[in-house]
């Protein structure tokens, strides 16, 4: 489908006394492309051009083929549309004529839609003149005739009411085909997209990865699209954005879409289609045809990324060297709660000017990374702690010191299943659902025991019903996430020893596996970034790690290494930072 929209300038050498008409060709359906509705409008429009003397511009093509006049989507992003900006911006001449077949290739909104637009166009000096039955609608012929205004009022009643008409039939077997399909499990729903017999692509609303094969009545993958489609959600499981993913399929010759590729993924990535399924409203109602497709993953890879996509930024990396403590909600300072914030500082030099410039491609050793409490940020306020910041490489070397021994790992996994924090989460979640079910109940009992009721008590149980909806939404987010944590399988010291020396040497596919494992094995990760002082002048810092199984441990490193420190050093509670008798310090500069 093609859409010729007006120019946005129209000549400006051209005279306002010009006698010119401009045509305007629409149809609903773009299966009437295939008959000669275009060619009858254009031939018409001709026609009434030559006989009463005016000229036909055939440069302006307005066309919208194929969309709806019921719907507005000709005024919203067609020609008409574009039209219509033009004669508010003054670049259509006055005395010009539109010429359409009939009234309703305008509008077949409601009337009151109608009739301001058509009285927009002929208020702007513009006549509308229709091909049937000979009408001109202009100011002159307006005032002269005001019961020319009453038979348009009666014609587009008449098209919006065919068009209602219409739309409750097409509505109403739709439903039905979507009924008979759940009993049958066979046939098509809509437009298919399939090879017709010329070999030509003919678009349906199937998504781009299925065709359907209309000899044995079915749908097939098609291997290219599907290839594509499957490394995408791959890199997307593996926390790679939506930018990444793009290059990453062209540098392997792989194509999702040839004019939007970014947007693309951050479309599908929840499409239900994925897994098979088929989501369709008709007639009020919702219907989810399930293994309506083929499908492109399987259950816990459905879970999984519906679980990513309801966390925006969870797993997602992003910049030359993504963090794999910070943006996904685990890193947090120990002391205010806030999250922690990634500032990478490369090594840079002075140039001619005086100012300075970053070296991107300098070596890991050569760049200053640091993890930032975000408390100033959110509140304007310095963190109690009175440190704004720490060396991120200390804490990246001491966490992956921690979790190359196994017996840490098997520290951390090892609980039952009540203790999981998504499990707590879950339980109160129904909680709140019982209690809700049991107060909608009584006030239905209520409903059903009294013929008048106050607005009030309907407002009540609108409200009770919403927060139920929500509440219902919530429970089965974290029913998803649950399952996903209790299919994934705990990950293993060797894969975090295989990976330590790639991510402090700030490669980025070793990041992303082990920000991955990090989002896999923690809830929290609570980094106390105070200097703490004990007799051996050590400064350890301390990090405490809650595990998805809801256990917790802590240990210290030294604030500049990162190495591990045998003996524990007690960390002050935040009463103490609140109260400045956390650690001896000589007073800040500022």
């Amino acid at each position: 489908m093609q859409v010729k929209a007006a120019r946005t300038k129209a000549p400006a050498a051209r005279p306002a006394s010009s006698r010119r008409v401009y045509s305007y060709l629409r149809y609903s359906h773009t299966e009437q492309a295939k008959g000669s509705s275009i060619e009858r409008q254009l031939a018409i429009a001709k026609e009434w051009a030559t006989e009463n003397n005016y000229e036909l511009d055939e440069s302006l093509a307005m066309r919208d083929e194929g969309r709806s006049a019921y719907h507005g989507n000709h005024v919203k992003n067609g020609a008409l549309g574009a039209f219509l900006k033009e004669i508010e911006e003054g670049h259509v001449p006055e005395q010009s004529v539109l010429f359409v077949e009939q009234l309703d290739r305008l509008s077949r909104a409601t009337v009151d839609v109608a009739m301001a637009q058509l009285l927009n166009i002929i208020n702007a000096g513009i006549t509308v003149v229709t091909g049937t039955d000979g009408e001109i609608y202009n100011s002159e012929q307006v005032r002269a005739n005001p019961w020319k205004l009453m038979k348009s009022l009666v014609i587009m009643q008449r098209a919006n009411e065919e068009s209602e008409s219409k739309s409750k039939r097409i509505r109403g077997a739709y439903a039905a085909k979507c009924k008979r399909w759940l009993e049958t499990k066979t046939g098509t729903v809509g437009a298919t997209r399939h090879i017709n017999a010329e070999g030509k692509l003919v678009s349906g609303t199937d998504p781009s990865w299925v065709l359907y094969d209309q000899v044995h009545q079915r749908f097939e993958l098609d291997v290219p699209q599907a290839q594509a489609m499957r490394r995408m959600i791959g890199l997307y499981l593996d926390g790679y954005g939506a930018i990444e993913i793009t290059r990453r399929l062209e540098a392997e010759g792989l194509a999702i879409s040839e004019k939007y590729p970014v947007t693309r993924v951050t479309r599908v990535i929840g499409s239900p289609a994925l897994r098979g399924d088929k989501v369709v409203k008709a007639d009020g109602q919702t219907f989810t045809l399930a293994g309506y497709y083929p499908a492109l993953v399987t259950e816990a890879e459905w879970d999984e990324l519906q679980m990513i996509v309801n966390k925006r930024g969870y797993k997602k990396g992003k910049g030359a060297i993504p963090s794999i403590v910070t943006g996904t909600l685990i890193g947090r300072c120990g002391y205010c709660g806030s999250l922690l914030a990634t500032q990478n500082m490369n090594q840079r030099k002075r140039i001619a000017n005086g100012k300075t410039t970053a070296i991107p491609d300098s070596p890991p050793e050569k760049r200053r990374r640091r993890l930032r409490c975000g408390y100033y940020y959110r509140t304007g306020q310095y963190c109690p702690s009175d440190v704004e910041s720490c060396s991120a490489v200390a804490v990246e070397r001491a966490l992956m010191t921690y979790c190359m021994n196994q017996v840490n790992l098997d520290k951390l996994m090892t609980s039952d299943n009540a203790a999981d924090p998504l499990m707590k989460q879950l339980v109160a979640k129904r909680s709140v659902l019982t209690k809700l079910d049991l107060k909608l109940g009584k006030l239905k009992q209520i409903m059903l025991e009294s013929d008048d009721l106050p607005d009030t008590f309907m407002e009540g149980m609108r409200e009770l019903e919403a927060e139920k909806r929500e509440a219902t939404k919530a429970a089965v987010k974290l029913e998803r996430e649950l399952k996903v944590h209790d299919r994934a399988k705990p990950s293993t010291a060797k894969a975090w020893a295989a990976l330590v020396d790639d991510v402090l040497a700030l490669d980025y596919d070793a990041r992303m596996k082990v920000r991955k494992l990090i989002a896999e094995t923690f809830e929290r990760i609570d980094i106390f970034m105070v200097a703490v002082k004990d007799k051996g002048n050590v400064k350890p810092m301390h990090m405490r790690l809650t595990s998805k199984r809801g256990v917790v441990v802590g240990f210290d490193f030294h604030r500049l290494t990162g190495e591990l420190v045998d003996e524990a050093v007690k960390v002050p509670s935040r009463e103490k930072v609140a109260a400045g008798k956390h650690v001896e310090r000589k007073p800040r500069l500022k």
